[in-house]
């Protein structure tokens, strides 16, 4: 059979006080990461973003934009059967 140890009740208090710090100061870690990725306390801070390209703009924007004229059938009198 097992032999029984017998354990100081201040011993697991201490080992019980000990994990709950670590617990909070790792979930404090995880809040200051997820606030500012770039801090130094991540070991995967996000990579940088890129330089936004601006693209150039033309010289002569018109102000009303116009569709050129389309071809319309003229007015023709009607055909007759005299010549």
């Amino acid at each position: 059979m097992l032999k029984q140890v017998k354990v100081s009740e201040s011993l697991l208090r201490g080992l019980t006080l000990i994990f709950l710090v670590l617990t909070l100061l790792v979930g404090a870690v995880y809040l200051i990461i997820f606030i500012n990725p770039y801090v130094p306390l991540n070991p995967f801070p996000p990579s940088p973003q890129p330089e936004i390209a601006l693209q150039p703009t033309p010289a002569e924007v018109p102000l009303v934009i116009t569709f050129p004229p389309t071809w319309t059938p003229t007015p023709t009198s009607t055909p007759t059967s005299t010549p």
